[in-house]
């Protein structure tokens, strides 16, 4: 597989990606000293983490459907602007107010942006693409994910918040721009409007009643517990509680998506070798081991190590998960596939950060990662025995069918008929057939 090969709209997504990305690495690395400089509490930052990923969870599905019914295009616009306006009243200020209104607008955008670009991907591709596409994505948005961090360090340092703040605006606003000339705002047909708009819960119906996609789902929750609540809430309080600057946290995030990204297209062909569900298998497990590590260092340079193997870990799935739902489903269902997946994660971003900021507050911050590994490791082994179950039931079912065959083919076996109609019945080709009525 190689780029010519793919639609030159799939290569602008990725750069559209990549810069949404930026400006997404840049607010999570950066917002909870922000606020916390600001004279916010812990308790109160976690609310509003939790409280944007509960608005992200309601809109994860309606979003999805949405992108089916009025297309791709105007909800990745939407997002955009939502991403530019949140970081521009976050930049001109830091009261409570403005965080609140800041933050579950950028986590708007976020399902708006991600999600949809998600989707577009699966509309833009083969399945025999999908791979190496999404692959190239992950990769993209591991690359702007680092330079966010390590962008809005240097800048918040030097600089100061709202400098940094309102330079992703412009960089959101490019974004938008890129978006605006890659995809015209081409409508939807009044057919597949109204197959959308009676759509709203099919997602929900096929996740929930097919038992793989149901699994895959369970552990894009888990694995949204490390990404949305304990590394972009509580990594940053950690690192200014080890007397990091901003700086050498930015750094950190910088390194992390940096080994992700060098990772994604080696994941994204292992998935394609081995399965994707096993790919999924290891990530998890990684990830609780770097978790787990986390907790129990200061070493700057061991957590700096520590968040390399959980930017691989979140790498690989991240390719594997999308490319194992977006083979399941179709141009209609993807969308609101897509929005049941990515509440999913969204779960996670909702409980996760209020329930970390009670553990950071009675244990400390470090416990936060312990806590968050443990949840890890046990989702991870029931990912296991879930695969372990899908393999069993498929097991069973080949064996029942190879067993139907069997029986079939001793029941004509046993019938009385001539060699030659025997013959033209079970093979079903011969150059000069023999009909059973001839004379």
């Amino acid at each position: 597989m190689s780029l010519r090969k793919l639609d030159r709209k799939l290569i602008a997504l990725c750069a559209i990606i990549f810069l949404a990305d930026i400006v997404l690495g840049l607010l999570v690395s950066t917002f909870s000293v922000y606020a916390r400089v600001s004279g916010t509490t812990l308790a109160t930052i976690g609310l509003i983490n939790t409280v944007a990923g509960l608005i992200n969870l309601g809109a994860a599905i309606p979003f999805g459907t949405l992108s089916d019914r009025v297309g791709r295009f105007r909800l990745l616009s939407g997002g955009l602007l939502a991403f530019a306006m949140a970081m521009l009243v976050l930049g001109l200020s830091a009261s409570a107010p403005a965080l609140w209104f800041g933050k579950l607008l950028f986590g708007l955008g976020s399902v708006a942006v991600f999600q949809t670009g998600h989707a577009l991907v699966g509309d833009l591709t083969r399945p025999d693409q999908r791979h190496f596409a999404f692959g190239l994505l992950s990769t993209c948005m591991a690359l702007g994910y680092g330079l966010g961090p390590f962008l809005g360090g240097i800048l918040t340092d030097h600089l100061g918040h709202v400098f940094a703040y309102l330079l992703a605006v412009l960089v959101a606003l490019a974004a938008g721009y890129l978006a605006a000339r890659t995809f015209p705002a081409v409508p939807n047909s009044a057919k597949q409007k109204v197959r959308a708009a009676s759509a709203l819960f099919d997602g929900v119906r096929l996740i929930c009643g097919t038992p793989d996609l149901l699994l895959v789902t369970f552990a894009n929750m888990m694995m949204g517990l490390t990404f949305s609540a304990a590394l972009g809430t509580f990594l940053p309080l950690y690192g200014r509680e080890l007397a990091l600057s901003q700086t050498t946290i930015g750094t950190m995030f910088a390194i992390r998506s940096g080994v992700s990204a060098l990772g994604r297209m080696p994941n994204s062909l292992l998935a394609k070798r081995i399965g994707n569900l096993p790919v999924m298998l290891v990530a998890l497990a990684l990830d609780a081991v770097a978790m787990f590590g986390i907790c129990w260092t200061k070493n700057p340079g061991t957590i700096i190590a520590l968040l390399a193997i959980d930017g691989l870990a979140y790498g690989g799935f991240v390719v594997s998960g999308q490319t194992y739902l977006s083979n399941r489903t179709t141009t209609a269902n993807r969308g609101s596939t897509g929005g049941v997946y990515a509440m999913a994660s969204g779960i996670a971003g909702t409980a996760g950060p209020s329930l970390l900021a009670m553990v950071a507050e009675r244990w400390g911050l470090r416990f936060v990662f312990g806590a968050t590994g443990a949840a890890l490791g046990l989702g991870a082994m029931t990912f296991a025995s879930g695969i372990a179950v899908l393999r069993a039931k498929k097991s069973s079912a080949s064996k029942a069918r190879v067993e139907i065959a069997l029986t079939k083919q001793s029941e004509l076996q046993n019938r009385d008929m001539n060699p030659p109609e025997f013959k033209s019945l079970v093979v079903g080709a011969s150059s000069e057939p023999t009909h059973l009525g001839s004379v």
